[in-house]
């Protein structure tokens, strides 16, 4: 549920959402627990919730967040240092806020913004910023623009990386076998981002251990993927 559980008092929706965990969440949660014991995972569960937590703490320095925005690939020179500039400052705003990074704004518009560099507010509200984002933003956002910028060499596309398709054929068939031999879901095994973490690493073995050759997963990939 998306809504501002600082903000007192309350409202009843709130407070009624806010039961329901405590209603139902609990008791679903011992349920979980007693089949995932019962399996077998249920270490693994935790050791994935603790990964979720840890990914989360993650701190990037600020002047390469704009590589975690999708499409930044599209963008030439200039529109990546723009596409920079933007991702650095809402970084740096929605931590010293303590706020997500979409509520400060969504990456999409970030990007539309660096390929588009609008010139007033009115284009800013043409690109989808909304009244409020631009009474708090707009001015700083175009003066954002507007400062003299250092082109920046364009982004790599994963997907031109050597071996790029053979690789996520190898990781998706490795996944249908182990689904198959223990009953773990191809989606909870790998993902798009596993992928992608496991190419780079095979360019580049100093990288830190892709998560599918780390923890749990390690003992049923690495005996398919051993010398691939």
């Amino acid at each position: 549920m998306r809504t501002n559980w600082l903000q007192r008092p309350l409202t009843d929706k709130q407070c009624a959402y806010a039961i329901n965990d405590v209603l139902y969440l609990i008791p679903l949660v011992e349920r979980l627990k007693a089949l995932l014991l019962d399996s077998g995972w249920l270490n693994a569960a935790y050791e994935e919730c603790e990964l979720a937590v840890d990914r989360k703490r993650i701190v990037i320095d600020p002047n390469y967040a704009y590589l975690q925005i999708k499409n930044g690939w599209q963008l030439n020179g200039k529109g990546l240092a723009l596409l920079q500039r933007l991702a650095s400052w809402r970084y740096n705003l929605a931590k010293s806020c303590n706020i997500a990074l979409n509520f400060v704004l969504q990456e999409e518009l970030l990007w539309k913004i660096a390929r588009y560099k609008p010139s007033s507010l009115a284009e800013l509200a043409s690109l989808g910023l909304k009244g409020k984002d631009i009474r708090l933003y707009g001015e700083k956002i175009l003066a954002l623009l507007y400062e003299p910028i250092i082109e920046l060499p364009p982004i790599q596309r994963i997907n031109t990386y050597p071996k790029y398709k053979e690789t996520t054929l190898l990781l998706k068939e490795a996944a249908q076998i182990i689904s198959k031999q223990y009953g773990v879901s191809v989606e909870l095994l790998i993902s798009r981002r596993f992928i992608n973490h496991y190419v780079r690493w095979q360019q580049d073995k100093t990288a830190p251990l892709p998560e599918i050759l780390t923890g749990w997963r390690k003992p049923l990939f690495e005996p398919l993927l051993l010398n691939r």
